[in-house]
């Protein structure tokens, strides 16, 4: 069972809401199915949300994620302000949705997050625009926001979270810190020696798989995303890594 953490359920909310196509559609015109999916989506993952918020806290780039969610999610508010219709056969399922939201989903934000709260802005649904030259992403079609695909981020994105080398260390010593250093396992280190070097060349994600599968070709790479408990070649930069590692 996969864990997810902010960089899925941002995505995940966000493609949600923005299919709703909230510009076009109110409360009676808004699809059904889309809702129902939403509705679910929010009570079926209302504890691994709570799980990985809290897990976010300790990492100095989830502000930017965070706030992405928190957009997506005031975005709906917004509109089922602007649009509520209590005689709409959405009108229950949409209603639902505003609660967990309001009671469910942004509490945890306001009380971690406090900085990616504008108290004085008031969210708003402007007209769409598309500024996407190089294809990488879909508007939404809610907040002027645009879904921002792992490349896009890390490669043209300046507002994108960046870390220290500092920052950089501290977690391959965590990650390397039950490691035993007799016995231990290739795959282990060269795990962490790829993202050591990601690392250093690119900011932080919160989804590494997704990065190293954009932007690296190296075959150690591939192998560890298509195999990752399993005997796979290891270069000469890997074994380079692999010493330079277990003498740390």
């Amino acid at each position: 069972m996969n864990i997810m953490d902010i960089v899925d359920i941002q995505h995940s909310i966000g493609k949600m809401i923005s299919d709703l196509c909230l510009i076009r559609n109110t409360v009676c015109t808004a699809s059904a199915d889309g809702l129902n999916g939403l509705s679910e989506y929010l009570a079926d993952n209302q504890l691994e949300y709570e799980k990985a918020i809290r897990t976010e806290v300790k990492d100095k780039g989830s502000d930017y994620f965070v706030g992405q969610l928190y957009r997506s999610l005031s975005s709906y508010l917004a509109w089922y302000a602007e649009n509520n219709d209590v005689h709409s056969d959405n009108a229950a399922v949409s209603k639902r949705i505003y609660d967990r939201i309001v009671f469910l989903w942004i509490p945890p934000i306001e009380n971690l997050f406090p900085g990616v709260i504008k108290t004085n802005e008031n969210i708003t649904i402007p007209a769409c625009d598309n500024k996407d030259p190089k294809g990488y992403n879909s508007p939404y079609e809610q907040v002027g926001e645009h879904y921002r695909s792992i490349r896009y981020d890390i490669i043209e994105n300046k507002n994108y979270p960046h870390l220290t080398n500092d920052e950089i260390y501290r977690r391959l010593k965590e990650l390397a810190a039950p490691i035993s250093a007799e016995g231990v396992k290739i795959a282990m280190i060269l795990n962490i020696a790829i993202k050591h070097r990601l690392l250093l060349k690119k900011p932080q994600g919160k989804s590494l798989v997704r990065e190293l599968g954009m932007t690296c070709t190296n075959a150690a790479v591939i192998n560890i995303i298509a195999s990752p408990d399993e005997h796979f070649y290891i270069d000469e930069w890997g074994r380079e890594m692999e010493a330079k590692l277990l003498k740390q």
